[in-house]
């Protein structure tokens, strides 16, 4: 089935095709291809950020705190991005497209 992250957002090719011809990489997949190695490059700097401040005490006065919550909040959001786009079905797609 195609959804939104093969079809459209990202371009990625359908892969699951049984076919010998070469695959053409468009500017769209390719600029989607670096969106998401830039959002995985982004979640483990996210997540060594977190560390270093879950590591030092001195790091864990209120702002450390707060920027800690920031992070979680960031990393949460990119992660929904890269991993969940792909359950939205590209019928809702063209459904939200209809109501705009």
């Amino acid at each position: 089935m195609d959804t939104l992250y093969t079809a459209r957002l990202h371009g990625f090719p359908n892969l699951s095709r049984n076919s010998l011809e070469p695959t053409v990489l468009t500017e769209e997949s390719v600029l989607s291809l670096l969106i998401v190695l830039g959002s995985s490059i982004s979640l483990v700097g996210l997540v060594f950020a977190f560390i270093t401040y879950s590591l030092f005490s001195d790091l864990r006065n209120l702002s450390g705190t707060t920027l800690m919550n920031l992070l979680a909040a960031l990393f949460m959001t990119q992660l929904l991005y890269v991993v969940g786009v792909g359950g939205v079905p590209v019928s809702r797609r063209k459904l939200l497209e209809t109501r705009d």
